[in-house]
């Protein structure tokens, strides 16, 4: 599966996580796309933003990655 790079093509299923390179700021958005774009632009340091969906795969739950975007400051 590719990467979508590409905000208005991902699909409206996917779920949102914003972390920085360090690791120490790791926040939940679920379904909300706009919310992670509004905490990305409001930190103090480049944020990723990942859109991944959860599936079940032999009895125990996995993510996959599918969209991702980063705000450079």
């Amino acid at each position: 599966m590719n990467i979508i790079t590409d905000r208005t093509k991902a699909p409206a299923k996917l779920r949102y996580r914003v972390s920085n390179n360090s690791g120490t700021i790791n926040e939940e958005f679920g379904k909300d796309q706009q919310a992670a774009y509004d905490f990305a632009n409001g930190m103090n340091e480049t944020a990723t933003i990942r859109g991944y969906f959860v599936f079940k795969k032999r009895g125990e739950w996995q993510t996959n990655t599918v969209f991702i975007d980063h705000v450079f400051k």
